[in-house]
């Protein structure tokens, strides 16, 4: 098995290998060869393309349950069908409204030979961290934050700005990698009073939970936060 996982059915695309947001696919055998138990119950778990941009692609798991208690990885795909990394979340859990959210980060793993910064792992816990110091030398968000490093990825960008998240700041990693943005994201717990009184507010100006349309929506914000190039440590 190759390193990098490989889209090898597609129920939808054309011949190029690119893939328009809502159309689906299959994946097959996405086994990372050093994390062969992570991903075991999505052999053959069918995929939803909800973005398609400068050739990477963001891939959500479809379930019958939409997006309440269902296991589900966020991968990316490059523009040759490889699979280059991914997030794996344990558990998606919704408030009554479906505009409040509960994640627990399991596992994050880039694929070779994408993994070429010094990022060894994740910490977990409530929401869950995920955070690289060594690539970043010292983390400065607060314990409550989640961090996503991104190779064309879009972790958690299902979440939505307006479901307690908010953008602190958008990295280029540069260094000729192909690689998008880091997003950085800060939490309003949900046992705060504050956070209660936002997710009522959501919950009646926002009715129902749309996930595409809050993707959507995240990517052309993601765009317009201005860009700094962090210190990358050694």
């Amino acid at each position: 098995m190759n390193d990098g996982a490989k889209i090898d059915e597609v129920t939808a695309g054309d011949s190029s290998g690119l893939f328009l947001a809502g159309e689906k696919i299959t994946l097959h055998s996405f086994c990372p060869s050093d994390q062969p138990r992570l991903l075991r119950d999505f052999s053959r778990a069918r995929y939803e393309v909800f973005a398609l941009e400068q050739g990477w692609t963001v891939l959500l798991e479809i379930s019958p349950e939409e997006l309440v208690q269902v296991r589900r990885i966020i991968i990316a795909q490059n523009s040759h069908g490889e699979v280059i990394g991914g997030i794996y979340l344990s558990s998606i859990e919704t408030d009554e409204g479906a505009t409040g959210f509960s994640i627990e980060l399991k596992s994050f793993f880039v694929c070779p030979p994408y993994r070429s910064l010094p990022v060894t792992g994740s910490r977990q816990g409530g929401l869950g961290r995920l955070l690289f110091e060594r690539a970043f030398g010292e983390a400065k968000l607060l314990d409550a934050s989640l961090v996503c490093y991104s190779t064309g990825l879009i972790e958690a960008a299902i979440i939505g700005l307006n479901n307690g998240f908010r953008i602190v700041e958008v990295f280029h990693l540069g260094g000729g990698l192909p690689v998008r943005t880091l997003v950085a994201m800060a939490w309003a717990p949900k046992s705060s009073l504050a956070s209660q009184r936002q997710r009522r507010m959501q919950r009646r100006l926002l009715g129902p939970f749309d996930a595409r349309r809050f993707l959507i929506g995240f990517l052309q914000k993601a765009e317009q936060v201005q860009v700094r190039r962090p210190e990358i440590g050694s």
